[in-house]
């Protein structure tokens, strides 16, 4: 399994996905909610704004793909990586010549405003947007008639270089480059009547763009969207995340697809975000958004970081007990059982952030007192796991100060004891909530989180079992790392310098717990505008991430390393391997 292909995926995967929730939103807020006026010059824009969702849904299933093959390298469908990719092409066309019409039209606009308010009626919108879309027919003609194309994709192909001929990357390849030259040199000549000409200019309402003020509140006195900002903010946004990174990248030959995965994707995907950010924030007076834009975006990605953490976990199990790639073994019984926690612990959270999802998207979609049976078994496995994590490390422990009692007597004390022992004390969790603290089961409607699930009681008793966990296994890791480290150093018996695989997991959990869970709950906590109405699930973000990274280094640490994938790229061809 590639990590770093696998970690780079995930990562454009979770922007692209955040891109098309932003963008989705967007366009309800538009035509369905109709909270931002409709404006007649702003029809190019409303569909660029369709343009990035679409590409932002199809570059979502081409990183799905490539993450799924490279977690699963048999996992094949002949010729599935070309239907993949192909669309992200076209959208690309699509996307780049609308910002070209958008860009010259916002010129015409500026530089003759009277002729623009009196002519640009007779050109309707409806004859631009047919002529860019019956290009992507033509660059069909060109794919499969001027270059030959054979649909015929090597099974282990998977980025945009071996899917497609030579042929046809090199046109575009100079169809990027020609496109970013003309909106390079029309965005110039836009800035320099907007700034320079207004600059110098005695009239002092042309120093206005579209109609805001460009000082303080440059976003905050328009009656509708600012046209021209948002042609500008498209410009800078392209040369700054697509064009600059795929220049970079093509000159430094070793951060390329093989080694480092769709870096390009990830970049031009950032700026999707940054830019549907920017877009939403400026329009956030007129938008009357149930949870903020962050929200939405840290809710995204805490279901990104879930559902892989799920996959990577089953994975692991899989591998275990059922392909038998990794040798079972008796003393990590417990780690096992908390790969498998683990597993359902991602698999519900992600259910949650999922609800979470669809209420921002339509908060009439509520079902009675769901966020409580979504939320409640994210706490008991919470509690299964935070035991497990501190068995597993008392019993490395023992192994290490006393080894020779661990190896005699262990065996004396089954697993199963432990686990009986821990799924009582969920059952105990159950009576603490409805009969020590009295819950009653009356969620509000239009709660979606944990803090609104469950009364105060319970959030009292599960913070302070919280700490006391954190407390201890803290501790008993300081022991353990004492014994191994400190004691190992002045000790002079070679042999016991050398540490299991099973301690080590113990201490990678550990370290993950600690920088990925209990620092950001510490500082969450400290910070009280960093809650869930405002950033969203921010901790639950921040663990599931945790989780994701640990389960990665452990499928590199137990799984052997299959041979890498093969695909044909290059340094001048990675910019375009989408």
């Amino acid at each position: 399994m590639i990590t770093t292909v696998v970690i780079v995926g995930s990562t454009a995967l979770a922007l692209s996905l955040a891109t098309f929730i932003l963008n989705s939103k967007l366009l309800l807020s538009i035509f369905w909610y109709k909270r931002v006026q409709r404006n007649a010059d702003m029809t190019l824009i409303y569909s660029r704004f369709a343009v990035d969702m679409v590409y932002a849904l199809a570059s979502t299933i081409n990183m799905v793909h490539l993450v799924t093959r490279a977690i699963l390298p048999d996992a094949t469908i002949k010729n599935l990586s070309f239907f993949t990719n192909w669309p992200v092409f076209n959208l690309g066309t699509i996307r780049l010549l609308l910002v070209f019409f958008i860009t010259l039209d916002r010129i015409v606009a500026c530089y003759l405003p009277i002729f623009y308010r009196n002519h640009r009626s007779k050109l309707p919108n409806l004859i631009l947007l047919p002529l860019i879309l019956s290009y992507t027919a033509f660059e069909h003609f060109i794919l499969f008639n001027l270059c030959g194309f054979v649909l015929d994709i090597p099974l282990s192909c998977l980025g945009l270089a071996c899917s497609l001929t030579a042929c046809y990357r090199d046109y575009w390849l100079h169809f990027e480059e020609y496109g970013y030259l003309c909106i390079g040199v029309l965005t110039l000549i836009l800035c320099t009547r907007l700034f320079i000409w207004n600059h110098f200019s005695k009239i002092p309402q042309r120093k206005q763009i579209s109609r805001v003020h460009f000082g303080i509140e440059f976003f905050r006195k328009s009656e509708s969207f600012q046209t021209t900002q948002i042609s500008l903010l498209d410009a800078c946004i392209i040369f700054t995340f697509d064009v600059i990174p795929a220049y970079l990248f093509a000159h430094v030959p070793a951060i390329n697809f093989q080694s480092f995965g769709p870096m390009v994707v990830v970049s031009k995907n950032l700026g999707f975000v940054i830019e549907a950010f920017i877009t939403f924030w400026t329009k956030s007076y007129l938008i009357c958004l149930e949870m903020s834009v962050v929200g939405d975006i840290v809710t995204v990605l805490a279901l990104i970081f879930s559902g892989f953490s799920f996959l990577a976990n089953l994975y692991l199990i899989l591998s275990i007990f059922v392909y038998k790639k990794v040798q079972r073994k008796p003393e990590m019984t417990l780690i096992y059982s908390r790969f498998a926690v683990d597993m359902l612990f991602s698999l519900i959270n992600s259910a949650s952030m999922m609800y979470v999802i669809i209420r921002t998207i339509f908060p009439d979609a509520i079902v009675k007192n769901l966020s409580f049976f979504i939320v409640w078994p994210t706490l008991n496995l919470g509690t299964i796991r935070f035991f497990l994590v501190l068995l597993i490390t008392l019993d490395r422990i023992f192994a290490t100060c006393l080894p020779i009692s661990y190896r005699k007597h262990r065996s004396r004390i089954p697993n199963f004891i432990f686990l009986a022992s821990i799924l009582c004390y969920t059952g105990f969790e159950h009576f603490i909530l409805f009969k020590i603290c009295d819950f009653t089961l009356d969620v509000p409607m239009g709660c979606a989180s944990s803090a609104c699930s469950i009364n105060t009681c319970y959030r009292n008793y599960w913070l302070y079992f919280e700490q006391i966990g954190y407390f201890s296994i803290g501790v008993l890791s300081l022991i353990l790392c004492f014994r191994l480290f400190i004691w190992n150093y002045f000790s002079r018996a070679q042999q016991k310098k050398e540490i299991s695989r099973t301690t080590r997991i113990s201490l990678l959990d550990t370290c993950i717990i600690f920088m990925f869970n209990a620092t950001p709950t510490f500082l969450f906590s400290r910070f009280p505008a960093f809650n869930v109405q405002n950033v969203g699930p921010l901790s639950a973000c921040c663990k599931n991430f945790g989780f994701v990274i640990e389960a990665f280094i452990l499928c590199r640490v137990l799984i052997v390393k299959k041979p890498m994938l093969t695909t044909v790229s290059s340094s001048r061809i990675s910019k375009i391997a989408t």
